[in-house]
């Protein structure tokens, strides 16, 4: 999957003008206590900045803090950026929304004849996502190209018509981003440094992949239920 590295930003819209930086940064304070926040933040009204201030850790293990500097990983919000890609080859006349996406993805399969472009960046192609599928488990801890995701669920049936629904698909973002490549002939991770990150002078976001160690980046960890028992660890 696709990743794209921010640091993140976090507007309070109920209330922030009645609020002060400080008490803005007790609350947030309380939480990361408590255990139940850990991140970046950013509160600005306008172009004064309320509040910049990292809470929590970025690597539990290394008890590194969070900072205001520290990236995290986007994980599915990445789509926006690729939907903005494909609108920018959209308007340099490099593709067209509305066509079949078997026009620049030669191994789109019969079934996906009648899905255009607009139907995946709109989530209605009724390409079944592939984080649904019962291997699934098995096939995420390996890396993988995106060509070789493609080929987890090109062949599956449709869930539906193509435009009959609305249903999520990571599966359809795959796509999108092999469209991305083929038609300008760079990297996913060129187009969107050259075309988006780098005109906007987004100088802190990037494409990382999930084995490189990066400055600053933070490491993602989850929680684990009450019920469940902790791994057992040895030396």
């Amino acid at each position: 999957m696709r990743y794209v590295t921010v640091t993140l930003l976090t507007a309070f819209a109920i209330g922030c003008s009645q609020r002060t930086d400080s008490s803005l940064d007790g609350i947030l304070a309380q939480y990361a206590s408590q255990g139940r926040f850990m991140g970046t933040v950013l509160v600005a009204r306008g172009d004064e900045v309320l509040l910049r201030k990292g809470y929590g850790s970025a690597d539990l293990e290394k008890n590194i803090p969070n900072a205001p500097a520290t990236k995290f990983r986007l994980g599915s919000v990445t789509k926006q950026f690729t939907a903005a890609s494909i609108l920018l080859l959209h308007e340099q006349g490099r593709l067209n929304i509305d066509d079949s996406v078997g026009k620049y993805v030669p191994e789109a399969p019969q079934s996906w004849e009648n899905s255009s472009l607009v139907h995946l960046l709109t989530h209605t192609s009724g390409i079944p996502d592939f984080t649904g599928l019962a291997e699934y488990p098995t096939l995420k801890v390996h890396p993988s190209t995106a060509g070789n995701t493609m080929s987890w669920f090109r062949d599956k049936p449709l869930d539906f018509s193509p435009g009959e629904r609305w249903r999520y698909s990571n599966s359809a973002y795959v796509v999108l981003g092999i469209v991305i490549e083929n038609i300008s002939g760079l990297s996913y991770e060129q187009f969107v440094r050259d075309s988006i990150f780098r005109p906007l002078g987004m100088s802190h976001s990037g494409y990382t992949p999930t084995t490189a160690i990066a400055p600053h980046h933070a490491s993602g960890t989850h929680q684990a239920r009450q019920d469940q028992s902790p791994p057992v660890s040895s030396t």
